[in-house]
């Protein structure tokens, strides 16, 4: 009985040694997904709860398109927001266990964003890698009747030509 008290305290003595050299201070981020995987919110949800949805491309990053990427857009329709900008510049995207967004050079997609467009904008989020839809006719039909805009004014979508 007495060895096992032994070897009990020497254990906790070992790991209690073994987790103060841990740092502490560690920042710890995860995107891990909910049992069943993430479900993603609909596009009609997330252009409701956007300030600006726009149609666009990218055109350039910064950030090497990691962690905190800034991405400029190239906007070919403004689907929801009160000005209707030529470019955009949103921050808010990356890859890695933020769970953000990602973009890349030449991505066109519906950005979903809050902020000043004559100013850095930020991505805006419901949940996981939400602050950008593909673009597809589809969902830029579901962003235009979220915002009740008859989608056969636009489509067949064309990026570029309705300005």
């Amino acid at each position: 009985m007495k060895l096992i008290r032994k070897l009990a305290t020497a254990l906790i003595m070992a790991l209690g040694c073994v987790g103060g050299a841990l740092p502490s201070s560690t920042a710890v981020h995860a995107c891990t997904p909910p049992p069943g995987g993430f479900v993603p919110s609909t596009v009609t949800a997330r252009t409701l709860a956007a300030p600006y949805v726009f149609a666009g491309t990218v055109i350039t990053g910064t950030g090497s398109f990691e962690f905190n990427t800034s991405a400029t857009v190239q906007v070919s329709l403004t689907v929801k927001g009160s000005s209707n900008p030529a470019q955009v510049r949103i921050d808010g995207f990356g890859i890695g266990a933020d769970c953000k967004s990602i973009v890349t050079v030449g991505q066109s997609a519906l950005f979903f964003a809050s902020g000043d467009p004559t100013a850095t904008m930020q991505a805006n989020y419901l949940e996981a890698f939400s602050a950008t839809s593909p673009l597809t006719d589809a969902n830029l039909a579901e962003a235009l009747a979220a915002v009740n805009v008859k989608p056969a004014r636009w489509l067949p979508w064309v990026p570029f030509r309705q300005r």
